[in-house]
């Protein structure tokens, strides 16, 4: 029997080749992207039961956690391994903070980010990323970089791996849970190893290790 997680991933990828074929598809409709602030979506969105991206922003505003295994850090590459993450949302803006042994900052960093919808997959893209701690720390990163979220209840689930471009890839998916939440302890990531926003993004969309 398939776990949570399993069921999220199968349901993720079920999502981006439903959005794919529509993107690919010859009708100038299909595939179209609900942004906030774009007029005349929220009632289609209603109808096809899928919360707005201006829905899903209110339920993301806070701080959000998650646990990192020593295993993720050591395939990343990481001297030190990744304890714990907090995710803070405040209006378009994020801050995510990797904390190692004794709450020790590994790495921080800011971004600016937008949601959008291509069918009922939606996406999480953030730019203007300033690495505001650790090592990185003053290293600013203005390109886009994206992936496919969920909102469930008091979990935020980040996914990679499925979107064009990143097929070599390995397919990776996160979950945060709501500080504060009565939850289960956030869990590590299903997949591949553990990797920070500012590691995965470098200089013209390279990625430490792999390329996108």
């Amino acid at each position: 029997m398939l776990s949570r997680t399993s069921w999220s991933v199968l349901a993720l990828g079920v999502g981006v080749a439903v959005w794919a074929a529509g993107v690919r598809g010859a009708e100038p409709n299909v595939g179209r992207t609900d942004r906030i602030g774009a007029n005349g979506r929220q009632e289609a969105s209603k109808a096809q039961g899928v919360s707005t991206p201006e829905e899903d922003l209110a339920r993301m505003q806070g701080t959000w956690e998650r646990t990192g295994t020593p295993a993720a850090g050591q395939a990343a590459g990481q001297a030190e391994a990744m304890r714990r993450a907090v995710k803070v949302i405040e209006g378009n803006r994020e801050t995510v903070t990797f904390y190692g042994e004794g709450d020790k900052v590994l790495n921080a960093h800011k971004v600016e980010f937008k949601l959008e919808r291509y069918g009922p997959v939606k996406i999480f893209t953030y730019y203007n990323l300033e690495v505001i701690g650790g090592p990185n720390k003053g290293q600013h990163r203005p390109q886009e970089q994206r992936y496919i979220y969920q909102i469930a209840g008091d979990r935020f689930c980040e996914s990679w791996g499925f979107l064009p471009g990143q097929e070599a890839r390995p397919p990776i998916l996160y979950v945060w849970v709501k500080k504060g939440s009565e939850l289960q302890s956030p869990t590590a990531p299903q997949g591949g190893g553990e990797r920070t926003a500012s590691e995965r993004s470098g200089p013209a969309g390279e990625v430490k290790g792999r390329k996108q």
